[in-house]
């Protein structure tokens, strides 16, 4: 837990935003970061459905009040993505109008960023036919229908990727930069998150004792010990 503490004794906070494919494992890494974490720091936010109170608000309020404070860790389950990806996948809004969006949540981000949030953006990547693999699994584990939202999301698999590509390339910043993980392999993709936040981390909180980077960063990482 050793760069978590560094986060605590620090003027900054982190935000790490799941993103990506229905069916890559979200809650599965929401869940491990949770393991990862002392969770005493540590709040989680699923951004789904709307509640009255938060129609009736400004459109970032939901996000603002749960932003994590100084010392702590906030992850987002969903996040300002979420709406504008969805709405312009499903057509409810134009290329034009999406770019905007996007606009204001890089601006958005980048004040975030200059008041000491370090920003660590996760997209968790399948293939049209890994997705189908995965729901299908699911559906079987669960023994569950697949709900008619995935289903929708599947046949949509096209679209979803295209504007997701898009809203990737426009809202990747040096201050709040994408990571995109292969998701295939449940394994893989923990060790590939473990690993990119534990360099952000270092990065954004660099140690006084040069030499005990040097050494720490010779080792192979294992994210439960490193935060």
């Amino acid at each position: 837990m050793q760069l978590q503490r560094r986060l605590r004794e620090s003027e900054k906070s982190l935000v790490v935003i799941i993103a990506g494919v229905e069916g890559a494992g979200k809650g599965e890494v929401v869940d491990k970061l949770n393991r990862w974490f002392d969770t005493r720091d540590v709040k989680t936010y699923a951004y789904w459905d709307e509640t009255d109170e938060e129609s009736q608000r400004p459109e970032y309020w939901k996000f603002w009040r749960n932003l994590p404070i100084k010392g702590t860790i906030g992850v987002m389950f969903g996040s300002w993505y979420t709406n504008p990806i969805v709405d312009a996948a499903f057509g409810k809004l134009s290329e034009a109008e999406l770019d905007q969006q996007l606009k204001k949540i890089s601006e958005l981000e980048r004040t975030l960023s200059d008041n000491g949030t370090i920003f660590v953006k996760l997209w968790l990547h399948l293939s049209k036919s890994g997705q189908k693999n995965r729901l299908e699994y699911d559906v079987k584990v669960s023994k569950l229908k697949k709900s008619p939202l995935l289903e929708k999301f599947s046949k949509s698999y096209g679209k979803f990727a295209k504007i997701s590509e898009r809203a990737i390339r426009l809202t990747d910043s040096g201050h709040a930069p994408w990571n995109i993980i292969d998701a295939s392999d449940p394994k893989y993709r923990d060790i590939s998150i473990g690993n990119v936040i534990v360099s952000a981390l270092q990065e954004a909180l660099p140690e006084q004792d040069e030499g005990s980077v040097k050494n720490s960063s010779a080792k192979p990482v294992k994210a439960s010990d490193s935060l």
